[in-house]
């Protein structure tokens, strides 16, 4: 498997996973796990931007 796909869904599992952590954190209305949500969903849109970007530059170099 290429490293891009790779990429992708690790960034997939993030976003899903913070969607899980937003919805304990609201609904034991807890800041901290907000917080960490709210990292953790930008730390995966940005991995699964990079493996998108990799994907698209090695589609049209071709």
């Amino acid at each position: 498997m290429e490293k891009y796909f790779k990429e992708i869904i690790i960034g997939f599992f993030m976003l899903l996973f913070s969607f899980v952590l937003t919805y304990f954190g609201k609904a034991y209305q807890n800041l901290w796990i907000l917080v960490f949500a709210m990292s953790f969903s930008l730390a995966g849109a940005l991995i699964g931007l990079r493996g998108l970007v990799e994907f698209l530059t090695k589609v049209f170099k071709k």
